[in-house]
């Protein structure tokens, strides 16, 4: 587990989370994966449902939650404006990248 991921959600590594209940531990496991997806956005900043599954190595349900949670905190965006095969930019991040850059003509 990263750090990013131990010091944001301490109560991952406290046994006592087995005897949460059991819609409190899906979400745990839900943010885990929104941090973990955050912490792999630098690397990917394009990502789609599917993509994010096979990076976290997660059931696909697991990656949609994550990438929701990230989009409600204004960090992810999606693009392509259709209900299926959504893609999903990690947008200030590539305008970022993109300053100071000559448009290609």
């Amino acid at each position: 587990m990263s750090l990013l991921a131990r010091n944001s959600f301490p109560e991952i590594s406290n046994p006592r989370i087995q005897h949460e209940p059991k819609n409190r531990q899906l979400q745990v496991l839900e943010n885990l994966a929104a941090l973990r997806l955050l912490e792999r956005l630098p690397e990917q900043p394009m990502i789609t449902a599917l993509k994010t599954a096979q990076m976290l190595q997660c059931a696909k349900p697991t990656a949609i939650k994550a990438i929701e949670s990230l989009e409600q905190a204004n960090v992810l965006v999606e693009i392509t404006g259709k209900l299926r095969d959504r893609i999903y930019a990690y947008r200030k991040y590539l305008d970022v990248l993109g300053q100071d850059t000559l448009p290609i003509a």
